[in-house]
């Protein structure tokens, strides 16, 4: 059985909203988590637009498929007003040959007839005669002409048929070229309309068709929000047990510290110049956050400052860009152990250093990375090149500074 869509769509976001809920719990909000969070928003609100562009485009289709459902019929009818115009011409012309028939019939009729009244004529030198030729027509030429008691009463029968079918085949014909007119300014008319609805249905098909791409424009920037979750997701659950560990190493070096510290040969100690107290707190020192007066840092690239730390189109913008041409080197800002290196959502191809103590750094938008996860790097030495993948707006390196998960102002640890 297939989940309704709003389902489907909850039942995936369920198993993000976990690691969400677990990361909250943390006293600390990491800024993965705000990203997230400003994340799984877009998300949504691409879901909702989404949602109704698919009844837009619902509703643009099943419209197409009625403008179809009208242009079928409206055609139908165009050629059936097509079929009796040809049915209605073919019954003009038998007509019209029906007629020529019967005149040619009636022709010689009275041509025969003609033969009668000559034959008579020289039988016979009646006056009347001059009459019936004289005569107008069939009717006058019966009304006053006495020498058709001569003729057969079939020719009288003959010649009144023959007249009243030439009438009656004239006025049929005449009805029937009016039928056709008709019928001709009926199949105008339809093929008008079929053309405007020809007409609508073209711009419904386009309506579908935008509305159909918009659907697909919000399933693409659907999935691009669902994999950038789910992967800032990742990167706060790593950032999160990077802190976990951090704190528990500077936790286990302070009890070995007070374990050397309580140590009974205190005195030799004291006598070699305290070395294992100073050797002690130069470790400690080495691991704690660095004021922005202390060295060991140096910048991660070459060029031009173009946005600082601090709030930005209305969130936290956790770090600093530093731009310069495509391919100029980053290099580390501290030595220390490269915790991550690959695509990170909208940070693109990211690399990320820890240096103990919880401190990590974060270089992103490389246009390609030379270092693997694992592996140890010196201050100065190159993580990869810059460039502009994930979300950005020119080639540049965003860098950050995270001490215990939390992103502090790079500019107090630069040099």
């Amino acid at each position: 059985m297939r989940l309704p869509t709003r389902l489907r769509r909850a039942l995936t976001v369920l198993p993000v909203a976990l690691v969400v809920l677990l990361l909250a719990s943390t006293a600390l909000a990491s800024p993965e988590e705000a990203r997230l969070q400003d994340t799984r928003a877009e998300l949504s609100e691409v879901r909702d637009k989404l949602d109704e562009a698919e009844e837009r485009r619902d509703t643009e289709t099943e419209e197409l498929a009625d403008l179809e459902d009208e242009v079928e019929t409206v055609l139908r009818a165009v050629n059936e007003a097509e079929l009796a115009v040809e049915r209605q011409e073919m019954a003009v012309a038998d007509a019209e040959d029906e007629l020529r028939a019967l005149i040619e019939e009636a022709q010689g009729q009275r041509e025969a007839s003609a033969e009668r009244v000559r034959g008579i004529y020289m039988q016979s030198g009646d006056d009347s005669l001059q009459a019936l030729l004289t005569g107008e027509s069939i009717n006058e030429v019966i009304g006053r002409s006495t020498i058709l008691d001569v003729l057969a009463r079939g020719d009288r029968e003959t010649f009144e048929a023959l007249g009243a079918s030439a009438v009656a085949i004239s006025a049929q014909a005449e009805h029937l070229q009016e039928e056709r007119a008709a019928l001709e300014r009926v199949k105008d008319e339809q093929r008008q309309l079929l053309a405007e609805v020809e007409e609508l249905r073209d711009d419904q098909a386009f309506a579908a068709a935008e509305a159909e791409a918009e659907v697909d424009e919000l399933h693409e920037h659907e999935a691009y929000l669902a994999s950038e979750e789910r992967e800032i997701a990742q990167a706060a659950r790593r950032a999160a047990e990077e802190a976990e560990q951090a704190e528990q190493a500077e936790q286990e070096e302070q009890a070995e510290s007070r374990r050397v510290a309580e140590r009974p040969d205190r005195s030799s100690s004291e006598d070699s110049g305290g070395g294992g107290d100073s050797g002690g707190s130069a470790s400690d020192g080495g691991d704690d956050p660095p004021p922005a007066s202390s060295g060991g840092w140096a910048w991660p690239a070459a060029g031009t400052v173009t946005s600082e730390y601090g709030p930005r189109w209305g969130r936290l913008h956790a770090g600093i860009d530093i731009a310069a041409g495509t391919g100029t080197p980053i290099t580390a800002a501290r030595a220390g152990t490269v915790s991550s290196a690959g695509w990170q959502g909208g940070y693109g191809n990211t690399v990320m250093v820890s240096h103990g103590g919880g401190i990590v750094t974060l270089y992103a938008h490389l246009s390609s990375i030379d270092v693997s996860p694992g592996q140890s790097v010196g201050q100065g030495q190159r993580l990869g090149g810059m460039g502009c993948t994930g979300s950005c707006t020119g080639t540049h390196l965003h860098f950050e500074v995270r001490v215990n998960g939390s992103a502090q102002n790079p500019r107090g640890y630069l040099p």
